[in-house]
């Protein structure tokens, strides 16, 4: 896995949150990433 990855995974588990997105702007045109927390279910979420 990519370290930019695994942090992700560590900020959303951090802050018990299921999506973020991962935007990479150094690039040409912008890319981005749908990061989903599968450790967190729907109903911890507040």
């Amino acid at each position: 896995m990519r370290a930019d990855w695994v942090q992700a995974i560590n900020y959303l588990e951090a802050y018990k949150m299921e999506v973020g997105l991962l935007i990479n702007f150094g690039s040409k045109s912008l890319e981005f990433k749908r990061v989903i927390n599968k450790n967190q279910s729907p109903h911890e979420i507040k």
